[in-house]
């Protein structure tokens, strides 16, 4: 069976171990941080959610699967969450099943004669898979790509971000 890891933790990188789960692939699941979410954080602090980051819905339908449909109050344009971005988060994370690596950092990828991918982890460990996904900001991605495919870090060191 084929393996695939995802680099990057956050709503991407979840949305992507669930689909690889639903069509019964092998993954490894990378985040650098100690949990997952990337910038979506929630917290309470005196009967308040602070969210970490700006973060709202526009179609709900796919929330109901995971519990979620009736957390939200309606915006102008969208939804957010009554108990924080957090709560999509910890309802996406609880479903994946598959192997996850918190605190880990992928310096750089390659490709092995064999023709599989090679990550060499921060760490010293390396890993090898049949496919990577990269779900991670472009700012570290391109630094990734640095040593393999000059000309994908190349563009992804020009992306900009709002």
């Amino acid at each position: 069976m084929p393996s695939t890891v995802i680099i990057g933790g956050g709503l991407s990188g979840l949305i992507a171990a669930l689909s690889l789960q639903e069509q019964g692939l092998d993954y490894t699941l990378i985040e650098v941080k100690d949990r997952l979410g990337g910038s979506i954080t929630s917290r309470q602090q005196d009967g308040y959610i602070f969210d970490g980051s700006l973060f709202a819905v526009d179609q709900v339908g796919l929330l109901a699967d995971y519990g979620l449909a009736g957390d939200l109050y309606p915006l102008e344009r969208g939804f957010a969450f009554r108990h924080g971005a957090g709560a999509l988060i910890d309802a996406l994370g609880q479903r994946v099943t598959g192997t996850v690596l918190h605190r880990m950092a992928v310096s750089s990828i390659g490709q092995l004669d064999d023709g599989r991918c090679a990550l060499c982890m921060e760490n010293g460990l390396m890993l090898d898979a049949d496919a990577i996904i990269i779900a991670a900001p472009a700012r570290y991605a391109e630094r990734m790509f640095y040593g393999y495919i000059p000309e994908a870090s190349a563009l992804l060191r020009q992306y900009r971000y709002d």
